[in-house]
């Protein structure tokens, strides 16, 4: 039997720019419950918070980054992180306060890097496109994207 893929636990970040990045969540029935079990109060009153870390040219594990942004996000699943460093890389985590105020972190997101390129190498490569700032932003995409298929089962890697 597969798993349900619905109640997975998932904390994605992407870059809609060079200073504008967006995450995603989606938090499990069973971390749900596990927090408003170990708070004594249900998940709709437990204050969300997004801790993201600017990690560039560091092995991070958790106990130190460049620099730390907290902020209160809504409970959808979603928002955006704004006047971020480019050319620099981020992972966020999403947790909830106590009355302490204390972070007590959920979910940690994939590693992102976003990407600065001189109007000239963006030109060659994209072709024109620019932002208002006039400056230019590259996607790398993973060496093996040309194979992958939205419609295939992928095992996972080792």
């Amino acid at each position: 039997m597969l798993p349900d893929l619905h109640d997975l636990d998932s904390l994605q970040i992407l870059a809609q720019n060079p200073t504008t990045l967006f995450l995603y969540w989606h938090v499990s029935e069973r971390k749900m419950k596990m927090a408003e079990q170990h708070f004594e109060c249900g998940w709709n009153d437990l204050p969300k918070r997004i801790r993201l870390y600017e990690i560039t040219q560091m092995d991070f594990d958790g106990s130190e980054a460049r620099s730390v942004r907290e902020l209160s996000v809504p409970g959808h699943g979603s928002c955006y992180i704004r006047d971020v460093a480019p050319a620099a890389a981020y992972v966020a985590d999403l947790g909830v306060t106590n009355i302490h105020n204390q972070f007590i972190p959920l979910l940690r997101s994939n590693t992102l890097t976003t990407s600065w390129t001189s109007p000239e190498e963006a030109g060659r490569l994209l072709g024109p496109a620019s932002n208002e700032s006039g400056k230019f932003f590259l996607a790398l995409l993973p060496e093996d994207y040309g194979s992958f298929s939205a419609y295939s089962l992928y095992e996972p890697r080792s």
